[in-house]
């Protein structure tokens, strides 16, 4: 259990990661980014927050079973 807690943990933690720096990267007011890159940045961040909501749903199915 402990070993599958970890897994998790470093999966949220990655995702989180990846999430809150290109979200911040974005909001900096000194930088302009090009409008492919702010794509580009806002794809992965929807991607990563897709996993995380993947990995939560799972997370409720293995309380509720």
């Amino acid at each position: 259990m402990t070993e599958l807690l970890g897994s998790v943990c470093r999966e949220l933690s990655t995702s989180l990661t990846g999430i809150k720096g290109l979200s911040g990267s974005l909001v900096l007011r000194d930088m302009e980014w090009e409008y492919d890159v702010q794509q580009d940045f806002l794809r992965t961040i929807e991607k990563q927050a897709d996993k995380l909501s993947c990995m939560v749903d799972d997370l409720w199915q293995g309380v509720a079973a």
